[in-house]
């Protein structure tokens, strides 16, 4: 570069270029080592701030959002959820359903099935079983779906809705870490 274009404006030397490429660099991996910190922060007290999130009137929280302290904690609170599920105590339960099923986490798919077999559970536990399991494995919630569709309740319902294809919307991550409400 001349010395006339290094006075032009707007004008860049490769050194500053270079040493903006490294700070920009450098800004990538602070941010991702900022967001594991945040997300194992999170992981540790997920179920509890799910227990609670919403639970103070005027918070804001709509319902498609209970769920998102567990969906930002992700993989490492499914054992948490899976160790209290057959709990029917456990507090917004049908929630903690729909996060193992909005997560696709197929190690939940054994804990999912017993409470959809379970004919001492709700048909409202029942029902979410089966949509969750449907979120996991397309196929398998059909099979047990047909099993159910003849039901006058909302587990017939759910299977009528799993047979025929429709599926739920699944809440992404960065939605439930904003806390952006679609």
């Amino acid at each position: 570069m001349t010395a006339e274009e290094s006075t032009r404006p707007g004008a860049v030397r490769r050194g500053d270029a270079r040493a903006f490429a490294w700070l920009v660099g450098v800004a990538v991996v602070i941010a991702l080592i900022a967001m594991l910190a945040v997300h194992h922060s999170w992981s540790a007290g997920a179920l509890g701030r799910f227990y609670s999130q919403g639970t103070s009137g005027g918070d804001g929280v709509a319902e498609d959002m209970l769920m998102d302290p567990l969906i930002v904690a992700g993989e490492a609170v499914v054992p948490d959820v899976l160790r209290e599920l057959p709990n029917p105590a456990m507090p917004r339960r049908r929630y903690a359903i729909g996060f193992l099923g909005n997560g696709g986490y197929g190690q939940a798919l054994p804990a999912l099935r017993a409470l959809l077999v379970n004919e001492g559970e709700s048909e409202l536990i029942r029902g979410d079983a089966l949509r969750a399991i449907g979120q996991i494995d397309a196929s398998e919630a059909q099979a047990l779906a047909r099993k159910h569709a003849a039901r006058d309740d909302f587990l017939g319902t759910t299977a009528k809705q799993v047979l025929a294809g429709e599926t739920r919307e699944r809440r992404t991550y960065l939605q439930a870490l904003l806390g952006r409400h679609e």
